[in-house]
């Protein structure tokens, strides 16, 4: 048995539209979700991951576990060599609450907008 990891980066995806938002969310969830929810307005083809899911198990790369797609999510091992780890997540932390840095925003390419 194999087990390989697909890490898709931001792609077009109605994951988050259709379920139905919870009403009188307390303010506590809010303050954190509304700026997460407003990151990556542009999202990639969700093709791209197709395209990579494909390579995964078409492969026969029995060495290879981990697989990248998007142009975000293929930047995610070259910034975690560069910053470590735990720089890293501190990054993609701040990232996530609305205060990248400039060098996430230098480091992290921009998704290729999905085609309509």
């Amino acid at each position: 048995m194999q087990v390989k990891a697909l890490h898709p980066g931001s792609h077009e995806t109605k994951i988050f539209s259709k379920v139905d938002r919870a009403e009188n969310v307390p303010e506590d969830y809010t303050d954190s979700w509304n700026p997460f929810a407003s990151l990556n307005l542009v999202r990639s083809d969700p093709a791209l991951t197709a395209e990579v899911m494909f390579r995964t198990v078409t492969d026969g790369d029995t060495k290879k576990v981990h697989y990248y797609s998007g142009p975000d999510g293929e930047a995610i091992p070259r910034m975690m060599q560069l910053l470590g780890q735990n720089w890293y997540l501190e990054e993609l932390s701040a990232r996530n609450r609305g205060q990248a840095t400039a060098l996430w925003d230098a480091l992290m390419p921009t998704p290729v907008k999905a085609a309509e």
